[in-house]
């Protein structure tokens, strides 16, 4: 465990990225800060190429919400679960996000 301010320093710690597709933490810090604000999420763990989260809320949209976490992270279905709909089943049952990228 490292000092921090907020739940996102994790991520500057860990000096997470998503280099192959050309984000650094600070870019991955904004579409979470935005989720936090969407929905409200804790942040767990954090390496270098993993983000693990638990949503405070369901999305109101849980399909819109699947769609953007697409967006932000391609292998978690293109390696993952094969589909945004099974992304989506995924993330309603667990109400958590495990992120990772190669």
């Amino acid at each position: 465990m490292g000092p921090g301010q907020s739940q996102f320093d994790i991520l500057r710690i860990a000096a997470s990225d998503a280099i192959n597709y050309g984000k650094e933490a600070e870019d991955l810090i904004k579409v979470l800060q935005e989720w936090d604000h969407q929905i409200g999420i804790d942040i767990y763990a954090a390496q270098t190429d993993t983000i693990q989260l638990k949503l405070t809320s369901r999305p109101k949209d849980l399909k819109a919400f699947a769609d953007a976490v697409y967006k932000f992270c391609p292998d978690i279905v293109d390696q993952g679960t094969g589909s945004v709909d099974d992304l989506a089943k995924e993330i309603d049952a667990a109400q958590e996000v495990y992120l990772w990228w190669d």
